[in-house]
């Protein structure tokens, strides 16, 4: 599924399985990293002319699940989160942000809502997934993501 044949180094881009059946199986490299690893780059060099090379997707997709959207959503209490605007901390996975778009749930009735504060660990939300939507949203052209249930996050509203 990669957009363009090469990455920002001129290296063939690869599709670089990353997590199978919930296990990580492999890294994206480039030139840089994959020398510091000892193995051959694998096509995911990002980034401009005017700045170093990074490493990051090209066309990034999540598989779907078994879920129905429609499933997914009903829901006795929650929040739909359909706009996030935050930052996470790589090394911690501990991430905060303001829900810019999104839904409460309360009995059953979706009502809209904004500027609601919401906070967690991104490694406790990735053990915390009890559902993942057949269906799935492509974003930009460029990345593919079903919608997920994730249970015991916490949310303020403002």
């Amino acid at each position: 599924y990669p957009i363009e044949p090469f990455d920002r180094e001129g290296i063939p881009r690869q599709i670089t399985p990353l997590v199978h059946e919930g296990i990580l199986c492999n890294f994206m490299y480039n030139s840089y990293e994959s020398r510091a690893a000892g193995v051959p780059s694998n096509g995911h060099a990002t980034g401009g002319a005017g700045s170093l090379p990074g490493v990051g997707p090209a066309c990034l997709r999540v598989a779907p699940g078994t879920t129905p959207l429609s499933e997914l959503y009903a829901m006795d209490r929650g929040v739909i989160v359909t706009r996030l605007s935050g930052s996470s901390n790589p090394i911690t996975g501990d991430f905060s942000g303001v829900v810019k778009g999104g839904f409460l749930v309360k009995g059953g009735e979706k009502r809209p809502i904004l500027e609601t504060t919401i906070a967690g660990n991104l490694y406790d939300c990735l053990r915390n997934i009890s559902a993942i939507s057949q269906e799935v949203t492509v974003f930009n052209g460029t990345a593919a993501f079903p919608a997920l249930r994730i249970e015991d996050v916490s949310i303020t509203a403002g």
